[in-house]
């Protein structure tokens, strides 16, 4: 991860005509990806994410697409957590050419020790620009009155499991 870290601290994403990093970044996504660090790979979607960078973060999703697209993939299906406020979210959403017409809903249901329902998570699938990638909205309701937001990017091999 030293390089990852190198990387975040001393990119010059900022700046769209610098071909040099973001060759870089695509180059640090290849190796996360064929070392399967998804850890690594979350860390770099949300730290272009939250710094607005659109082209490290295009180049990412573009990258982790042709990957997921492939016949035998090296990754598995994976999911990258955003958390509940994501900084430029209008940027995000546009970027990731969201389709607001959710293509699968669900409801999980969280019990406390009693066997009672505690909470339950509204959850909402979206199609994006990318085959193989989707967002995914938890929205949270308790009886403690906690309700939030979870965000998460969900990429997967076999796209069609959203739409049975």
């Amino acid at each position: 991860m030293d390089i990852l870290e190198n990387f975040l601290q001393n990119n010059n994403l900022n700046d769209p005509d610098d071909m040099d990093s973001l060759l870089e970044c695509a180059d640090i996504v290849r190796q996360l990806i064929s070392k399967k660090q998804y850890d690594g790979i979350n860390t770099i979607i949300n730290y272009t994410v939250d710094q607005n960078y659109t082209d490290g973060f295009l180049w990412t999703m573009n990258i982790l697409q042709e990957e997921m697209e492939k016949e035998g993939s090296i990754l598995e299906d994976f999911l990258c957590p955003m958390g509940g406020r994501i900084t430029h979210y209008d940027d995000f959403v546009q970027n990731l050419q969201v389709d607001f017409n959710s293509i699968k809903n669900y409801i999980e249901k969280v019990y406390d020790d009693n066997g009672e329902v505690e909470a339950f998570f509204n959850v909402m699938i979206y199609k994006t620009g990318f085959e193989n990638i989707f967002l995914v909205s938890s929205e949270n309701f308790d009886n403690k009155d906690n309700d939030y937001i979870q965000y998460k990017i969900s990429f997967v091999n076999d796209k069609e499991i959203y739409y049975k």
